[in-house]
């Protein structure tokens, strides 16, 4: 039974084990049974790619042969008949040789699982957290009527992580449970680049207390897949409603960052915020090795 659950968890955090030593070390019957399920939850083929070249490098140093081309390549044969070849860019895969990305290509094999964010790994995450201050609100012009946005969040970060999910309140002037009209809350990335548009319509809202004739509402959510960002790079968070009459006259709380640096299983990252933050009470974060999704590199 450990032996399942321990499989399944890898599995599930193949995003953020594929990248480890613990996974560079697995003996070969153990990492075939990972690179065949379609369960391995990677951010995409060529990150797995990836990962087993960089198994068959730490395979040739345990075999005590020379870090070659042709040496790694035979490691990695073994396993290339697991590999979605129609889904890795030629251009980046051109450490493997045509004629062996064609022997082994198999259109008929089973698409992986999408990437997403398993429950199992929803007990490692991390919590950014921000502390509401009470009395102090978006200065939002409601004469906009249906169609208020809000801009959340300008953040940036000095490592590498996921963001899997959020909390975020609001004051309704009525009790909420799911909304009726268009909203969703979006992410961009140096302010142009849009990375997710999340809709919010479907998701429920938690009733809270009362304030005077007004009530407080909080949404948790997780995201359908996990956003990598960027270290240094920075993301906005923006709320945008477009006809929902729940959120017409909502006002959102302004929030503070309790502690910029947060203490991960990767390392320390450090996160910050620029200007005034709105509604935002947590982000859900996972740590993230660098983006691995290019197997071109070559051993001499």
């Amino acid at each position: 039974m450990l032996k399942k659950q321990t499989q399944g968890f890898i599995l599930d955090a193949g995003f953020i084990v594929s990248a480890t030593d613990g996974f560079f070390d697995l003996r070969s019957r153990s990492l075939e049974t990972f690179l065949s399920s379609c369960l391995f939850n990677v951010e995409n083929e060529g990150t797995i790619l990836t990962s087993l070249r960089e198994w068959a490098v730490c395979e040739c140093s345990r075999r005590c042969m020379s870090l070659s081309r042709t040496n790694v390549l035979s490691a990695m044969e073994p396993f290339l008949k697991y590999i979605r070849w129609a889904l890795i860019p030629e251009s980046h895969r051109s450490f493997v040789p045509r004629y062996l990305a064609d022997k082994y290509r198999d259109d008929q094999l089973s698409l992986r699982k999408p990437f997403f964010v398993p429950p199992s790994l929803q007990f490692h995450i991390h919590y950014v957290k921000f502390v509401v201050e009470l009395g102090a609100f978006h200065n939002q012009n409601q004469q906009n009527g249906l169609h208020n946005n809000v801009n959340c969040l300008k953040f940036s970060v000095d490592n590498h992580v996921f963001l899997a999910g959020f909390r975020i309140v609001g004051l309704f002037r009525t009790y909420t449970r799911f909304l009726r009209g268009p909203c969703c809350l979006t992410l961009s990335k140096d302010d142009d680049k849009l990375l997710i548009q999340f809709n919010l319509t479907s998701l429920s809202w938690t009733r809270g207390s009362a304030a005077d004739r007004d009530i407080w509402h909080e949404m948790i959510a997780y995201l359908p897949y996990p956003i990598r960002l960027d270290p240094f790079s920075t993301y906005m968070l923006n709320l945008k409603n477009r006809r929902s009459k729940e959120l017409a006259f909502a006002r959102w709380p302004k929030t503070r960052l309790e502690s910029e640096v947060i203490t991960s299983d990767l390392g320390t990252i450090v996160f910050r915020v620029s200007g005034t933050c709105f509604g935002i009470t947590q982000l859900f974060i996972l740590p993230a090795p660098p983006y691995r999704n290019i197997c071109n590199t070559e051993y001499d």
